[in-house]
């Protein structure tokens, strides 16, 4: 299965780094997915840097692990949140920062001296990011055969509902989305994103996930 790892030891040649424990869960269940079809898909270690503001002192720490020399190459993904611009200056300057090579843009890999290098946004996870998160994705994803287009909508029209009555919109409307759908199913009602990708709520077939894996695995290609 796809090596996890919370904790800051380097087992694999190639390290996807996330922000946060849902992004790490969610991406340990999609890799575990895609391994039957091609065993280069085992020879990632998925690490959990932190917050986004902590990408930038993780990096300063990173060659500092032990087995550092055997990593080959690293793609970092977070949520492009409501400024996918920023998002992707906030992670250019934290490559720029601790002197590893900076792709230009979301989805280019750059070879420096021995690490190729690459950055990608959820919730598009391809060339062309749009502002969002994991769970925006996480939505697109759901299955068709326990989410009916007809019962999606009403997910919309119920918290369209609740935020015309409180006359304020949600925080965190993504999060309210995903996890109302969450809980009108039974066996996903109790789950995080994670708990959810392994009990099979997502369709990790789908081909929205094809550039995030075309990427990877041209990253981990020698």
């Amino acid at each position: 299965m796809g090596k996890e790892s919370k904790k800051r030891s380097i087992v694999q040649p190639h390290l996807i780094l996330c922000e946060g424990a849902d992004e790490w869960n969610f991406l340990i269940r999609l890799l575990n997915h895609w391994i039957p079809e091609d065993a280069a898909f085992n020879t990632i270690q998925v690490i959990d840097f932190g917050g986004n503001d902590e990408l930038k002192n993780f990096l300063e720490t990173l060659p500092l692990l032990p087995n550092y020399e055997i990593v080959r190459s690293i793609l970092i993904i977070r949520d492009a949140e409501q400024d996918y611009h920023a998002a992707i200056q906030s992670i250019k300057s934290s490559l720029k920062n601790n002197c590893f090579p900076v792709p230009d843009t979301v989805h280019q890999i750059i070879q420096g001296d021995r690490l190729k290098i690459a950055y990608s946004l959820f919730p598009t996870c391809s060339d062309a990011p749009q502002n969002g998160t994991l769970e925006d994705l996480a939505y697109s994803l759901l299955r068709n055969t326990d989410y009916p287009t007809a019962h999606l909508t009403e997910v919309n029209e119920f918290l369209e509902k609740i935020e015309s009555l409180n006359n304020k919109k949600f925080a965190r409307r993504h999060k309210n989305k995903l996890h109302t759908c969450f809980s009108i199913n039974d066996d996903y009602v109790t789950l995080k994103i994670g708990e959810a990708a392994l009990a099979g709520a997502f369709d990790f077939s789908s081909t929205l996930l094809s550039p995030l894996k075309k990427l990877i695995f041209n990253l981990v290609s020698e």
